[in-house]
C-alpha cells in the first residue's frame, strides 16, 4: 500500500469518527427547546405544575449551565419539565421581551409552579442540586448544600459512611455521626448548634451526618423465609392459616447451602403469594418436629408443598427462583414446558427479547425456522406438544422448533405485534425472515415434511392469494378508479362493497352480494350491485374515507349519499336497493370512566409507578369499560374514594385494562374487576377480597391504615344500628380497649342475625343508663364476621354473645335475659365485685363431627370447593338455630345425589372464623339455602325443606327433568326462560341430541347482540306452541372461549343448527322471528349420519 492511499484511508476514518462524535451531541435530551411563542409559553404553563426554563441571552457565557440543564431535563424525565429559550433569535427575543427578562446577565433560571411564576433559581449549578429542588420546589435548602455547614463531613450513602470509618478521617480521629431527616423539627433545630459545634472542634473532633438511604435500609431487610418454625402446634396453625406453603427441611447444612440460597431469594419474589419456611432437623427443637412430620435423613434436604391445610407433595421440580415461583403460583398446574425434560430439542424463548435475539442474533438468523406460539391452559397446544417435541428431534441439525408462552405476563406485546389471535399460532422464518403461517395438520410427520420443504407450501400460499379477487364472472359490477364515476353517473341506486381480497368478512358477504346481484338483474330492479378492491384501488378507497373492510356505501347518480353497513344478507340487499334508507347512528358512545370528574386516580404504565410509590394506601380496581360487575362496582367504589379524597395517604385508582393490556398482565389481572391492595407501589401488594359495597372498601381501608378515630367509631355504629353512646371496635384496637382497670361490657354481633338486630335497641338504652348513672363500665360493640381476630381470641361461637372484660382479662360471660333492665343489674353487679362466669359449652354433638354426605365448608375451603361443582346446594347455619329440623331432609337428599360428581351438598356454620361467608355471599337469616354454580351464587332455594322440596330444585337446575323452569340460567342474559343457555362445560352434551338445536352466538358487549335477543326469544316460544323438536339454545361467545374455538367465531351474532353432534346448517337470513322460525321449522326433520 503506498502512503497517498493509507493517508486517505486515516483520513475517512477520522471523519466516520468525528461523525459518530456529533451525531452522538445532536442526539435528543428530554429539554423542551422549540419554545418560541407566548402562547405555547402559556400552554407549557397550563398543561405542566414543575417547570424550570433558562432563559439564555449568551452562550458562549451560558454554556456550562446549558451541560448541566440538559443531564438534569433526562434525570428528571417524568417528575418535571425543562425547557431553554434562546433570548438571541427572533422569534425568543420577543418571548423573553413580553416576559421582561432581564439582558444583564449571560442566563436566567426562573421557576414556574401551577402555571405561575414561582421563584428564581438560588442554589448550586449541579445535576444534584438542581435535582433536589425540583423534587421539592418549596422545601428547604439540603444541609449538605448548606455554604455555612462546611465544616460538616455529608455523607451520602452506605459506601460514603464506610469510607469515612474505614479508611477516610474517621479511621483517625475521634468523630460523632448524626443520622437525621430533613422533616424532622428536632433535627433542624439542632442543626445550627451542631455546626457551630463542628467549628469549635475543627482539629480535635471530626462531626459527620448521614441521610439514611432507602437503598441501605432495604438490603438490610430480612427475608420473607420463615425460619422460627420449631413447634407442632407453630406448624399446625401456618398450615391452618396459610394455603400454599412449602418448607425446606434441612438435614444437612453444608449440603442445602445452595438450595437455601435459591429458597430465600424465591419467598422474597413470591412474598403475598405464597408462605415459605425452613426447619433445621439438627437442632433440638427442630429434630423432634422433623421426627413428628416423619422427615426421612438420607438426604441433605426435603422440599414439601402443603396445600389448603393438608400435605400436597414433594417438590420435584428444578431447584432455581424461576421454577420454585412457577410451581407456587400453580401447584396443581403442569410442568411448564421449558423445564420438561423431554422437550431439550426445542428452543423455549422466554420473552420479546429472547424471540428477537433469536431471530437476529441467535440461531434463527442462520437457519430456517418454526415458532409455536402458544399457552399453557389450550388444549390444543397440549395435544400438538409432543407431536412438535417429536418433530424437532427428526429436524435436529436441519431446522430449528422454538416455542413461547405469550400468555405470561409481559407477554400481551407479542401477541398484538405477531397478530397471534388464536393458541397454537406457528410461524415459519427463514434466517430471521418470516415467511408464512404454518396451516397443515399439528402433527409431527407434517411439520418435518413443511419444513423439510417449505417452497410448495409458499408456491400454494401465492396461488391462494391470486385465486382471493372477486370473480368478475357475476353480475356485480366492478368498479376502478379509470370506470367509477361513468359508470355510477347514470344509475339511481347503486350499493358499492369496498373490499380486501384476504378479509374473512369480505369473504362471507361476496355470496349475499354475489346472490342479490343476480336477483336484481332477473326482477329488473332499479339499480346495481359494484364491487372496488381496495387493496388494487387505494386512491378510490382513500377518496371515500374507508377505513376497514368490507365498506358498504350508497350511491345515487354518482354521489355519495350515506354508508350502508346494515344490508350484508341477500334479503336484506335487495330490500335496500328496492328502498334505500339512511340507517339510524348508533347510539353516543358512553362517556369514559377516565373523563369524569371523581377522586379516583386513573392510572396507565406511564403514571402506576410513580403515583403509588408516594402512597400508604392505595386500592386499585383493574377494569374494562364493557364489563357489568365493573359497572356496577363503579358507584360504590367512586363513593368510598370521596370518604378518603382529603387524605394524602390514601388513593383509590382506577386501570383501564382494553388500553393497558401489559400493566394489567404484569399484575396476573385475569377477570373484571379485580381489586388489588398496594402500599408505597411494591412494600405490600395483596388481593382484596372483601364486599363491593362503599362500606366494605372504607372498613377495609381503617383496618389496613389501623385509624378508628372515636367520631367514626360513632358513624359506623349508628349505621350499623347502635346509638352513639355504643363505640364499635375491631381487631385493631379490641386488645387495648378491655385492658382497661374500668369494666366493658361487649356486644359480639353480626350483621346477619336477626336476634342481635333486635337486641341492638336494648344495647344502646343500656350504655345511655350506664352514663346517666355515672357508672365505670363502658359498652362496646364488635361485628364478629368482620373481626376473625377478635371472634378467635375470645372464642365466639355463637351470636350475640355478652361477655364484661376488665384489666385485659374476661370477668364473666352474660346469658340472663336480653332487656336493657336485666343486663344494667348485671353490668352493676359486677362493677365493684367481679366474679368470673363459666363457659358456655355445646350440649349437642357438632354436626362436622358426624359421618353424612354434606361437606361441611369454610373461608379456606369454600371457594375451591365449589369452583368445581356445577349445582351446589349450600345451607349456612349456626348450632343454635333451630335448623335441627331441616338437617334430616338436607342429608337424605344428599344420599340420593352422592353418585353425581357435579352436584354437591354442603353447609357452613356461620358463627365460627367462616362468618366472612355470610357477607361475601349475601347469605341471610338461620338457616339459608342458596344454590352456587360453579362458585357463583345462582339463586335462593325458597322451595321446601324436606328431602322432595331439594332433589326436584336440583334436578330443574341440573335440567334433568322433562319440562324445566330456564329462570335461575337466563335471568340478566336478556333472553326467557325457553332459551337455554350453554356453556364450555355442556356445548357438547347439548349439540349432541338427536332432537336438531338452533343456537345464537352472541356476547354482553355486541349491541346487534342485545337488539335481536327479542327476536330468539319470540323464536323460542313459537317452537314451542306448534310442539315442535328444535330446542334454542344461547352461548355467550366471550365467556366460553372453548365453545368460541370449536365453532371457529369470527363474528356475531352467529346463528347455527346442530343435530347427534354435527352441523347441520349456519342461518344467514333475516334475523327476525318469522324467518328464522321457517329456517327451523325446514330443518327440523332432517337426520345425519354421525
Amino acid at each position: 500500500m503506498d502512503r497517498q492511499a493509507y493517508w486517505r484511508i486515516l483520513l475517512l476514518l477520522c471523519i466516520i469518527l468525528i461523525q459518530e462524535s456529533v451525531h452522538a451531541k445532536k442526539q435528543k435530551t428530554a429539554v423542551i427547546t422549540d419554545l418560541n411563542d407566548i402562547k405555547e409559553f402559556k400552554k407549557l404553563l397550563r398543561t405542566k405544575t414543575n417547570v424550570l426554563i433558562l432563559f439564555v441571552n449568551n452562550q458562549k457565557g451560558s454554556q456550562s449551565v446549558t451541560d448541566v440543564f440538559k443531564d438534569t431535563a433526562d434525570a428528571m424525565k417524568g417528575q418535571a419539565t425543562l425547557a431553554i429559550i434562546d433570548c438571541n433569535n427572533s422569534d425568543g427575543k420577543k418571548l423573553c421581551k413580553k416576559l421582561k427578562i432581564g439582558s444583564d446577565k449571560s442566563y436566567y433560571l426562573k421557576h414556574y409552579k401551577d402555571g405561575e411564576y414561582h421563584k428564581d433559581y438560588d442554589r448550586n449549578e449541579s445535576v444534584n442540586s438542581l435535582s433536589n429542588f425540583l423534587r421539592d420546589p418549596t422545601g428547604d435548602l439540603p444541609w449538605d448544600e448548606d455554604p455555612t455547614a462546611t465544616d460538616i463531613f455529608h455523607l451520602q450513602d452506605g459506601e460514603a459512611l464506610n469510607k469515612f470509618l474505614k479508611k477516610g478521617a474517621g479511621a483517625y480521629k475521634k468523630s460523632m455521626i448524626m443520622f437525621y431527616a430533613p422533616w424532622c423539627g428536632y433535627c433542624k433545630t439542632l442543626k445550627p448548634e451542631y455546626v457551630q459545634a463542628a467549628a469549635d472542634l475543627k482539629i480535635l473532633l471530626l462531626l459527620c451526618i448521614i441521610l439514611i438511604q432507602e437503598s441501605v435500609h432495604a438490603k438490610k431487610q430480612k427475608t420473607a423465609v420463615i425460619t422460627d418454625l420449631n413447634d407442632i402446634k407453630e406448624f399446625k396453625k401456618l398450615l391452618r392459616t396459610k394455603t400454599n406453603v412449602l418448607i425446606l427441611f434441612v438435614n444437612n447444612q453444608k449440603g442445602s447451602q445452595s438450595v437455601t440460597d435459591v429458597f430465600k431469594d424465591t419467598a422474597d419474589a413470591m412474598k403475598g403469594q405464597a408462605t415459605l419456611a425452613i426447619i433445621d432437623c439438627n437442632n433440638s427443637d427442630g429434630k423432634k418436629l422433623c421426627k413428628k412430620l416423619k422427615i426421612g435423613s438420607d438426604k441433605s434436604y426435603y422440599l414439601k408443598h402443603y396445600k389448603d391445610g393438608e400435605y400436597h407433595k414433594d417438590y420435584d421440580r428444578n431447584e432455581s427462583v424461576n421454577s420454585l415461583s412457577n410451581f407456587l403460583r400453580d401447584p396443581t398446574g403442569d410442568l411448564p414446558w421449558d423445564e420438561d425434560p423431554t422437550a431439550t430439542d426445542i428452543f423455549h424463548l422466554q420473552d420479546g427479547e429472547a424471540l428477537n435475539k433469536f431471530l437476529k442474533k441467535g440461531a434463527g438468523a442462520y437457519k430456517k425456522s418454526m415458532i409455536m406460539f402458544y399457552a399453557p391452559w389450550c388444549g390444543y397446544c397440549k395435544t400438538l406438544k409432543p407431536e412438535y417435541v417429536q418433530a424437532a428431534a427428526d429436524l435436529k441439525g436441519e431446522s430449528l422448533l422454538a416455542a413461547i408462552d405469550v400468555s405470561k405476563p409481559g407477554n400481551s406485546k407479542i401477541r398484538q405485534l405477531y397478530n397471534i389471535t388464536g393458541f397454537p399460532t406457528l410461524l415459519y422464518y427463514e434466517k430471521g425472515q418470516y415467511k408464512l403461517p404454518y396451516n397443515g395438520e399439528n402433527k409431527r410427520q407434517a411439520i418435518v415434511d413443511f419444513m423439510r420443504d417449505p417452497t410448495t407450501a409458499m408456491q400454494q400460499k401465492k396461488k391462494e392469494v391470486v385465486d382471493e379477487s372477486w370473480s368478475e364472472d357475476t353480475d356485480v359490477v366492478h368498479l376502478t378508479a379509470a370506470n367509477f364515476e361513468d359508470t355510477l353517473a347514470k344509475i339511481k341506486n347503486a350499493l358499492v362493497v369496498f373490499y380486501a381480497p384476504w378479509c374473512g368478512h369480505c369473504k362471507r358477504i361476496k355470496p349475499e352480494f354475489e346472490k342479490a346481484a343476480k336477483r336484481i338483474k332477473e326482477e329488473k330492479i332499479d339499480g346495481i350491485l359494484a364491487a372496488v378492491d381496495a387493496t388494487k384501488q387505494p386512491d378510490l378507497a382513500s377518496r371515500f374515507g374507508v377505513k376497514g373492510y368490507p365498506t358498504l356505501k350508497y350511491f345515487s347518480k354518482g354521489e355519495y349519499q350515506f354508508d350502508a353497513g346494515h344490508a350484508r344478507q341477500e334479503e336484506q340487499i335487495i330490500s335496500f336497493i328496492k328502498d334505500p334508507k339512511e340507517p339510524p347512528p348508533p347510539p353516543p358512545p358512553e362517556k369514559p370512566w377516565a373523563e369524569e370528574e371523581t377522586p379516583v386516580r386513573h392510572l396507565d404504565s406511564a403514571t402506576f409507578r410513580n403515583t403509588l410509590r408516594k402512597i400508604k394506601h392505595a386500592i386499585i380496581m383493574f377494569y374494562a369499560p364493557w364489563c357489568g360487575h365493573c359497572k356496577s362496582t363503579k358507584p360504590e367504589f367512586v363513593r368510598a374514594a370521596e370518604n378518603f379524597a382529603d387524605e394524602l395517604m390514601v388513593a383509590f385508582g382506577a386501570v383501564d385494562c382494553t388500553t393497558d393490556q401489559e400493566l394489567c398482565a404484569n399484575y396476573d389481572v385475569r377477570g373484571y374487576p379485580t381489586i388489588k391492595y398496594f402500599s408505597y407501589f411494591d412494600k405490600n401488594i395483596m388481593d382484596y377480597t372483601g364486599g363491593r359495597k362503599e362500606a366494605d372498601f372504607i372498613s377495609f381501608i381503617h383496618n389496613q391504615a389501623g385509624t378508628h378515630p372515636t367520631a367514626q367509631k360513632e358513624i359506623a355504629g349508628l349505621k350499623s344500628g347502635f346509638g352513639v353512646e355504643v363505640v364499635l371496635v375491631s381487631d385493631v384496637d379490641f386488645e387495648n380497649i378491655i385492658a382497661a382497670p374500668n369494666p366493658s361490657f361487649v356486644m359480639f354481633y353480626a350483621k346477619w342475625c336477626k336476634i342481635c338486630n333486635t337486641a341492638k335497641p336494648e344495647i344502646t338504652s343500656l350504655a345511655v343508663q350506664l352514663r346517666r348513672e355515672d357508672s365505670t363500665v363502658k359498652v362496646y360493640a364488635v361485628d364478629a364476621s368482620e373481626n376473625p381476630k377478635v371472634s378467635d381470641l375470645v372464642g365466639i361461637k355463637t351470636v350475640p354473645t355478652f361477655k364484661l372484660f376488665k384489666n385485659g382479662k374476661e370477668i364473666a360471660t352474660y346469658k340472663g335475659g336480653r332487656t336493657t333492665e336485666d343486663m344494667f343489674k348485671f353490668c352493676v353487679s359486677h362493677e365493684k365485685d367481679p366474679k368470673e362466669s363459666p363457659v358456655l359449652r355445646f350440649l349437642e354433638k357438632p354436626w362436622t363431627e358426624e359421618e353424612t354426605p354434606v361437606r361441611h365448608l369454610d373461608s379456606a375451603t369454600f371457594q375451591n370447593t365449589l369452583r368445581k361443582i356445577k349445582h351446589a346446594i349450600i345451607m349456612s347455619h349456626p348450632p343454635w338455630c333451630g335448623y335441627w329440623s331441616v338437617k334430616p331432609g338436607f342429608v337424605r337428599a344428599a344420599e340420593n345425589l352422592a353418585d353425581d360428581l357435579m352436584v354437591a351438598f354442603g353447609a357452613a356454620d356461620c358463627t365460627l372464623n367462616q362468618i366472612k361467608l355470610h357477607d361475601n355471599y349475601d347469605l341471610q337469616g338461620c338457616p339459608t339455602v342458596n344454590h352456587f354454580r360453579y362458585m357463583d351464587k345462582n339463586s335462593q332455594d325458597t322451595g321446601g325443606r324436606k328431602v322432595a322440596g331439594f332433589i326436584p330444585f336440583v334436578h330443574n337446575q341440573a335440567r334433568t327433568y322433562t319440562t324445566l323452569s330456564n329462570e335461575f340460567t337466563t335471568q340478566n342474559t336478556g333472553f326467557n326462560d325457553e332459551v337455554t343457555i350453554a356453556s364450555d362445560v355442556d356445548f357438547e352434551r347439548v349439540i349432541a341430541s338427536p332432537a336438531p338445536t338452533f343456537i345464537m352466538f352472541y356476547s354482553p358487549s355486541c349491541a346487534t347482540c342485545t337488539q335481536l335477543k327479542p327476536d330468539v326469544n319470540r323464536l323460542a316460544v313459537k317452537l314451542r306452541q306448534v310442539e315442535s323438536p328444535v330446542a334454542v339454545c344461547a352461548v355467550n361467545a366471550t365467556e366460553n372461549p372453548r365453545v368460541a374455538d370449536i365453532v371457529g367465531i369470527t363474528t356475531l351474532p352467529l346463528y347455527n343448527m346442530y343435530s347427534n353432534g354435527n352441523l347441520i346448517a349456519t342461518y344467514t337470513g333475516d334475523r327476525t322471528s318469522a324467518d328464522m322460525f321457517e329456517f327451523c321449522l325446514i330443518h327440523h326433520t332432517v337426520k345425519i349420519d354421525s
